[in-house]
């Protein structure tokens, strides 16, 4: 038997009731504060992956009993001065997946990628192997024959920018280049073999000429690729260990690697010769940066942290960064993060297999409008269609993968014309003084919910 402790109250609040939904999967955890938490629950061989959904807050105490509706889509919590509380499980802004690509795969899925008309993903497979489909009508996708990526084991893929290139990692440390210009028969082109550590960090830069590479030994690489049958190394750089996530600005002249407990940040104007801007220190040597993105207009920086939070950064002077927001609300390591193409959406997801959607339109205020969780939903490995419309989840940590599920990304009409208005009815409340403290300490503490 396993299990997992969760704290159920904060302060000098108590536990007061809690409940299980009707299908098991949801745990409503209340206080004498009168603060309701809404847990999904993980079963299976992960208990303790489970994800806060959303914090309640019900005035005039304590809650003293509380129970889920028959379908499990409303919770009701009643207090002390004789007052019912019914609350929607769902959120204002629920959705269901577009649709459910289901297994077998080969091997756990350790990767996935749209094609650059949107209309079509290949999930690849642990053995090797890719699994593509044909997502012309989205809600119904067509899977393709396998395609064959790899002789041996793979731990990624990573798609060039004009679609005409697919990186595939191998676990014995070599990335093999695949011509995709017939996607239903990749061609290999190069295989690069290198000495350092286990690949864990592979990205195109924009014109996808150069391809950088990042080791767990912290050795990166830079290799010109203007003939991927030959790849040209450009220069090594020598970094702190691990290198876990490269990102390129837009116009390619800037480079950030998160590097350990850092994020570093590069200038490219020579790529053979990077010139190191400045470097990021992590807050207390606790985390490092699983993901690493830049907004389209390169002037904001987006990680994903072990921490649990999203970070962004004003990269507008990429030598002088600047902290601008922390995005609070998973509860388990964030591994991916990624914009939508109009700048608009965050997109999140996290180790529990939950994901999240931000709206940014001010990065300095984040709105998370949407939290994905569902018995479907494998989070581990996640990509965002070009033309931002769907997220791609599949595969999941230390389980078979079941499945691929496809999910709606678009901003609601509603929260896009008056995000203000919506943004606390959303979150349930602001920031109490320990996580101001915690999560944006060089200013002084405001209430920022009523």
């Amino acid at each position: 038997m396993q299990g997992s402790s969760q704290l159920a109250a904060t302060g000098d609040a108590h536990l007061s009731t809690m409940g299980f939904s009707p299908d098991g999967l949801g745990l409503a955890l209340a206080d004498s504060a009168g603060t309701t938490e809404l847990w999904s629950v993980e079963g299976g061989t992960w208990p303790w992956l489970s994800t806060l959904l959303a914090t309640l807050n019900t005035p005039g105490g304590a809650v003293r009993s509380l129970g889920f509706g028959g379908d499990g889509r409303t919770l009701t919590t009643a207090g002390a001065r004789r007052t019912a509380t019914m609350w929607s499980t769902k959120g204002p802004f629920a959705r269901d997946p577009i649709a459910v690509l289901p297994g077998p795969f080969p091997g756990k899925i350790v990767g996935l990628t749209f094609g650059t008309d949107s209309r079509s993903l290949i999930a690849a497979g642990k053995q090797g192997t890719g699994v593509p489909w044909d997502l012309t009508d989205p809600a119904s996708p067509v899977r393709g024959d396998p395609l064959a990526l790899y002789g041996g084991t793979v731990e990624g893929i990573t798609l060039s920018p004009d679609g005409g290139t697919l990186a595939v990692v191998g676990t014995d440390k070599t990335v093999t280049l695949l011509d995709m210009t017939r996607p239903a028969a990749p061609v290999a082109l190069s295989t690069i073999k290198d000495t350092g550590g286990a690949v864990y960090a592979v990205t195109f830069s924009p014109d996808g000429h150069t391809l950088a590479v990042g080791r767990s030994d912290g050795k990166t690489t830079l290799w010109d690729l203007t003939d991927p049958r030959q790849p040209a190394r450009l220069t090594d750089l020598t970094l702190r260990a691990p290198v876990s996530a490269i990102a390129f600005t837009p116009d390619g002249r800037t480079m950030a690697v998160g590097e350990a407990y850092y994020v570093s940040m590069w200038s490219l104007t020579d790529r053979s010769a990077p010139a190191q801007l400045t470097s990021i220190r992590l807050k207390d040597y606790a985390y490092a940066a699983n993901s690493l993105v830049f907004s389209p207009d390169g002037r904001t920086l987006a990680a994903g942290a072990d921490n649990a939070t999203a970070m962004l950064w004003d990269v507008a002077d990429p030598s002088q960064p600047n902290q601008i927001a922390s995005l609070i609300g998973h509860t388990n390591s964030v591994l991916w993060v990624a914009f939508s193409p109009d700048g608009r959406t965050l997109a999140t997801a996290s180790l529990d297999n939950a994901m999240m959607l931000w709206d940014i339109a001010d990065p300095a205020s984040p709105i998370p409008y949407a939290t994905i969780k569902s018995p479907d939903l494998q989070s581990f490995n996640t990509a965002f269609s070009p033309d931002g419309h769907t997220i791609a989840a599949g595969g999941t940590y230390g389980a078979a993968s079941k499945n691929v599920t496809l999910w709606d990304a678009t901003v609601p009409a509603e929260l896009a014309a008056d995000p203000v208005r919506h943004a606390c009815a959303i979150s349930g409340r602001g920031l109490n003084t320990a996580e101001w403290g915690q999560y944006v300490p060089e200013l002084a503490y405001e209430q920022t919910c009523p």
